[in-house]
C-alpha cells in the first residue's frame, strides 16, 4: 500500500479528464462486485455507463480530501434528462460511491491505493500527464481548417462547438457564443455536432459577423447558467436564427458565408 499522505496529493493534483477517469474506474469495480448488475461503458450523449439499463455520468471530486467525511451530498449542477448522477467523493478517511441520494460503497485508502495501480497500469502515461483526446485533436483541425480560410479572407473567426445538442433542447446557444469583445471585422462560428466530433457528423453551422450581434433574437427563459447569475447571462435562440446565418456543413459555410454581411436583420 502507498503512504495515505503521497497517494492522496497524487490524486489530488491528477488533470480533471484523469481524475475523472479513475473515479469511473472505482465506480466500475464497486458495481462489479455485485454480479447482477449488468454495465457497460457508453462515454458519448453525456453518458459514461449503462448500468442495467440506465444512463450513468460519474462525477469524481477531490474537493473534500482533506476534510472528515460530512453527509452524502448528490450532484448539483446541470443535469441532462434521463441521465442518473453518481459521485465519487474523495474524503480524509477515503472514498465514498453514490448514485443520486443512494449511498453505494465507502472505500477506505488500502482498496484505493490498489485500484490506483490497476487503473495506472492501464493507462500509459504517468500519473497527471493528460493522454491525447481524440475530440480535441479533431477539432483543433477542424477549427484551424476554418480559422485560416477566413484569415486568408481578410476575416478573423472564432469558432466554438457543442456535441449531443439535442440534450440541450435544440434552441440554448453556449453561454460564450456571445464574444464579450466584439471586432466588427470578425465571425462567430458555431458547430452543432450530432453525437461525436467529425465533419462527417456535423448538425449544422451558425455563422455570424459581431456587427450583427444586437439583431440575434435572444432566449427569453435561460435553463442552463453554468453557475452563473441569470442577470450576467445573454444567450441566443438557436431555433429563430434566420437562414442565413446557418450552414448544414464546413463546404457550405466556405462557399456561401458571404451572405451573412446581407442588409437583412437577424
Amino acid at each position: 500500500m502507498k503512504d495515505v499522505f503521497k497517494l492522496k496529493k497524487l490524486i489530488s493534483k491528477l488533470n480533471n479528464p484523469r481524475k475523472g477517469s479513475f473515479g469511473e474506474f472505482i465506480f466500475e469495480n464497486v458495481i462489479k462486485e455485485n454480479p447482477i448488475n449488468s454495465i457497460s461503458r457508453f462515454h458519448r450523449n453525456r453518458t459514461d455507463f449503462v448500468l442495467n439499463g440506465e444512463n450513468i455520468d460519474v462525477k469524481t471530486s477531490t474537493q473534500n480530501i482533506a476534510i472528515q467525511r460530512g453527509d452524502l451530498r448528490e450532484f448539483k449542477g446541470n443535469k441532462i434528462e434521463g441521465v442518473k448522477y453518481s459521485k465519487v467523493d474523495f474524503w480524509l478517511e477515503g472514498a465514498e460511491v453514490s448514485i443520486g441520494n443512494i449511498k453505494l460503497k465507502f472505500l477506505k485508502w488500502k482498496k484505493i491505493s490498489a485500484l490506483f495501480d490497476k487503473w495506472l497500469n492501464s493507462h500509459r502515461a504517468p500519473a497527471g500527464v493528460p493522454q491525447p483526446n481524440a475530440n480535441k485533436m479533431k477539432w483543433g483541425m477542424i477549427k484551424d481548417n476554418i480559422v485560416e480560410y477566413f484569415c486568408k479572407k481578410g476575416i478573423n473567426a472564432r469558432c466554438i462547438y457543442r456535441t449531443c445538442e439535442s440534450l440541450f433542447g435544440d434552441k440554448e446557444s453556449p453561454d460564450n457564443l456571445i464574444p464579450r469583445i466584439r471586432n466588427e471585422n470578425a465571425v462567430e462560428i458555431y458547430i452543432s455536432f450530432n453525437n461525436e466530433v467529425d465533419i462527417e457528423d456535423i448538425g449544422y453551422i451558425v455563422c455570424f459577423p459581431h456587427i450583427a450581434i444586437d439583431y440575434l433574437p435572444r432566449l427569453k427563459k435561460v435553463w442552463l447558467t453554468s453557475g452563473k447569475d441569470l442577470k450576467d447571462i445573454d444567450k441566443i435562440d438557436l431555433r429563430k436564427i434566420t437562414k442565413k446565418y446557418k450552414f448544414i456543413d464546413i463546404a457550405d459555410l466556405k462557399q456561401n458565408y458571404r451572405r451573412v454581411y446581407s442588409r437583412e436583420k437577424g
